[in-house]
């Protein structure tokens, strides 16, 4: 999950991960996802949120699979940009993965 890569001006594919508790790949498991009130991913650039939408949980829950489709104007600009997927629980008790560090999105300039 740590980087994602497309093309200028493209939607497709679709941004998706796989949200895990712990960072040790061999102890890790995926977030059951079930009691999750909202998942939204975050993205920046210098400072600045550019997107901030609701995710698609996958089913069954329990995979901890989330996704976000892109929209026109989501990859417009070329360069690098930090993301987080915020998962909000019962309370209003949130919790961001990745825990440690940032998603990169890293969108590469189109030719024509």
């Amino acid at each position: 999950m740590s980087t994602f890569q497309l093309k200028q001006n493209d939607l497709e594919p679709a941004f998706a991960a796989t949200l895990y508790n712990g960072t040790d790949p061999l102890t890790r498991l995926p977030v059951d996802l079930t009691l999750a009130t909202g998942v939204v991913f975050i993205m920046k650039r210098k400072g600045v949120v550019l997107i901030n939408r609701t995710m698609v949980v996958g089913t069954p829950a329990t995979s901890g699979n989330v996704t976000m489709a892109w929209q026109t104007g989501d990859t417009a600009t070329p360069g690098t940009y930090q993301a987080e997927i915020e998962v909000t629980w019962p309370s209003a008790r949130p919790q961001t993965f990745p825990a440690n560090g940032t998603i990169t999105v890293y969108v590469e300039a189109e030719l024509a």
